[in-house]
C-alpha cells in the first residue's frame, strides 16, 4: 500500500495512514491473529507506534510528540510518552528516531542501522533473526 510507504522510499508525503491505524506491521497482524501466542506480542503495538511516531517526527519541524493516545494499542503509553519527548526536544534533522538493522521486518518502514543503535534508539526493539529477502531495493538512514 503506497500510503504506508515512507517518503524516502517514494511513498506518502505525510504519514496519515499510520496516524489513522490503517498501516500495520507483519508482527501486529500475526499477533492479532494469535492472541497471547508469543511474549513479544505484548509490545507489538508499541513497535508499530514507534514507526508511526518516527515517521511523524521526521516530517514535522514543530512536532510535539506523542499525544497520549495509542493508535495501535500499546499498553506502555508512559514509555512511549518519554521516548517521544526525547525526540520532540531535538530539531527535525537531529531526531534519533527508531531504526532497525537491514533485514528486520520493520526495515521497510524505518531507517536502517546496526542492532546496537536500534537498541539504543528504541525502547521496544527486539533483536531477531534477520531475513535478507526483507531488504528493500532502496534503503535509507536518518540521524
Amino acid at each position: 500500500m503506497i500510503g504506508c510507504t515512507p517518503s524516502p522510499l517514494g511513498g506518502y508525503k505525510q504519514p496519515t495512514a499510520w496516524q489513522k491505524g490503517v498501516c500495520v506491521t507483519e508482527e501486529l497482524v500475526w499477533c492479532r491473529a494469535h492472541p497471547n501466542a508469543h511474549p513479544d506480542c505484548a509490545t507489538a503495538g508499541c513497535r508499530a507506534e514507534e514507526i508511526r511516531l518516527s515517521l511523524e517526527a521526521i516530517k514535522e519541524e514543530g512536532w510535539e510528540g506523542f499525544d497520549g493516545d495509542s493508535v495501535y494499542g500499546c499498553p506502555f503509553v508512559d514509555q512511549l510518552q518519554a521516548w517521544s519527548e526525547r525526540l520532540a526536544n531535538d530539531t527535525k534533522d537531529d531526531r534519533q528516531i527508531a531504526c532497525v538493522p537491514a533485514g528486520d521486518k520493520r526495515s521497510f518502514h524505518l531507517p536502517q542501522c546496526s542492532g546496537s543503535s536500534a537498541a539504543e534508539r528504541s525502547d521496544f526493539y527486539v533483536a531477531r533473526r534477520l531475513n535478507d529477502v526483507r531488504k528493500p531495493s532502496r534503503t535509507w538512514t536518518h540521524g
